[in-house]
């Protein structure tokens, strides 16, 4: 497209190129650190491989209690996205077991994809879980999710 004219037939300064930003690298985007894996506890860890599958079958294998409305929110998310990459930024409460062996673990996750029609990178805003885990044998087991972003 041509740059806006003037009246006496010169470009309008706005529609100049600056030399200054015509090449101007992307900001640096600042990510907290991803926690390490070991201090993850393995149900959250598992949900979180599931879903950088893209798949709501392996997110059903990890967390049993998917509602039908989270369902349908994973599913609309897969549609749009590909390439997506889950980072677990905070973990907290991992060992508060009450007398029925049950936890409550918060945690932050990030996730970023691309979208699936343009190819463009995309970065969420990172969401704020509560998670209800209890032990059964040996293994902890995902009880209930809560996206509780909003209540912070």
């Amino acid at each position: 497209t041509a740059a806006p004219v003037t009246p006496r037939g010169s470009t309008t300064v706005g529609a100049r190129p600056r030399s200054d930003t015509i090449n101007a690298p992307p900001a640096a985007v600042r990510r907290p650190p991803a926690v390490a894996p070991g201090l993850i506890p393995a149900p959250i860890r598992r949900f979180a491989a599931a879903v950088e599958s893209g798949d709501v079958a392996q997110i059903k294998q990890a967390y049993p209690g998917l509602t039908a409305s989270q369902e349908k929110n994973w599913e609309n998310f897969f549609k749009q996205s590909k390439d997506i990459r889950a980072r677990i930024q905070s973990v907290r409460g991992v060992s508060s077991n009450d007398a029925t062996g049950t936890a409550v673990v918060e945690f932050v996750m990030a996730l970023s994809s691309s979208d699936r029609a343009s190819g463009t990178a995309v970065a969420s805003r990172p969401s704020r879980y509560q998670a209800r885990l209890r032990r059964e044998g040996s293994a902890l087991v995902l009880l209930s999710l809560t996206d509780v972003t909003a209540r912070r």
